[in-house]
């Protein structure tokens, strides 16, 4: 289990940052702010993976643009090029849902079906830290492929009276079965092993998985934890003890919440109580990760049609992008506009006109995805060379 770093040690390590070029102070995006202090946390974390003493950990929260793992992939490949490479991270041994991907591991299966919150699906349960899981019955199965071979792999899972077993294939050579019949908890089982394929196999009764873990005892992880069509509020319903199980196991130290789109589409919430909802969302994370810096992510421009036709700007989007700035300034976190970084109002039409975003006037190719990915590490953690 990782031991978390304390304070005096996080300092020292903060100091290292400044000394060896990486300066709090930096020059950011127009679109970038942060408080003074508001990424100390998280710039200790990545010193000390540098240096091979720890995990830095980053869990990215949202919607569709984050479920696909298009800039989040980004954000991974250029922290680990730099901080040490930890590993794929979380990932989901098959789809829970459309448009669900992780970069670098190639996976997939059947009889898996995803449980997670959106639109009328509000019933209070245990998803787990991810907000989403599998769930399967006997003869569902599985296969997880890395890139490269990593020496630790673990599996999240919900134990439950009459819960069913999970037989895993380790590269093909050794056997690793998990019970999940006991009483109900949130659960986790670790193997060190050289590890670069893991296939699974549901025997017997229930199962619900939270994830597959597969690290490194150093470098940068970047978890995607995305729901497409999910609103900050969506994680009202995940059980806090559930969360809690998890999270100190794996505390994150730079959390991310990039909502905001959707939320933006829903006029019958006021946005007063879109400032309530996310202010509620953002404590609960960094109540379960409370050495973690945050970083709010506003939504980009998205343009509704007119009953003519025309293209016309979307007057809710810009005033829930004031209260996630606001929000984002009263709880010590950082804020990247999203909406500036594109250009302000009519930029979507131009980043299509480029290649760099969909003709739905919402979503961002892999082209478009890459340099936001690339605009927000230059923001939180700039690399060397770029």
């Amino acid at each position: 289990m990782l031991v978390r770093i304390d304070f005096v040690p996080r300092l020292l390590a903060l100091v290292v940052l400044v000394l060896a070029g990486v300066s709090t102070a930096r020059a950011t995006p127009d679109a970038f702010e942060a408080a003074p202090g508001s990424l100390d946390s998280f710039h200790a974390a990545l010193v000390e993976a540098r240096a091979g003493r720890g995990l830095a950990r980053v869990s990215v929260y949202g919607a569709s643009h984050t479920a696909d793992d298009s800039y989040t992939s980004v954000l991974r490949r250029l922290l680990q090029a730099r901080y040490g490479d930890g590993g794929p991270g979380w990932v989901m041994p098959a789809s829970p849902f459309l448009f669900y991907d992780h970069a670098g591991v190639e996976f997939g299966g059947r009889g898996f079906a995803g449980f997670f919150v959106r639109g009328r699906q509000r019933r209070r349960a245990i998803y787990g830290l991810a907000g989403f899981a599998l769930n399967a019955s006997d003869g569902a199965h599985a296969r997880v492929r890395t890139e490269r071979v990593l020496p630790r792999v673990s599996i999240h899972y919900l134990s439950q009276p009459g819960g069913g077993r999970v037989r895993m294939r380790l590269d093909g050579q050794q056997d690793w079965v998990v019970d999940t019949d006991a009483a109900l908890a949130v659960r986790h089982a670790e193997r060190e092993v050289e590890l670069r394929e893991l296939r699974l196999r549901v025997e017997g009764g229930p199962v619900r998985l939270f994830g597959v873990v597969l690290e490194r005892s150093a470098g940068v992880v970047v978890d995607n934890f995305g729901v497409p069509g999910a609103r900050v509020w969506d994680q009202e319903p995940w059980r806090l003890d559930a969360l809690r199980a998890e999270a100190d196991e794996r505390p994150a130290d730079l959390l991310i919440l990039a909502y905001g789109t959707n939320e933006s589409a829903n006029a019958r919430v006021a946005l007063a109580d879109v400032e309530r909802r996310g202010r509620r969302a953002l404590r609960r994370l960094r109540a379960l990760s409370p050495r973690a810096s945050c970083l709010l992510v506003g939504p980009g421009d998205w343009p509704r049609r007119s009953r003519r036709g025309a293209l016309v700007p979307r007057p809710r989007l810009l005033g829930v992008r004031r209260v996630q700035r606001e929000l984002a300034r009263q709880e010590g976190c950082a804020f990247f506009d999203t909406y500036a970084f594109m250009g302000g109002e009519g930029s979507m039409e131009r980043w299509m006109a480029r290649g760099l975003a969909l003709d739905d006037h919402v979503h961002f190719t892999r082209a478009g995805a890459r340099r936001l990915g690339r605009a927000l590490v230059r923001a939180l953690a700039p690399l060397e060379d770029e």
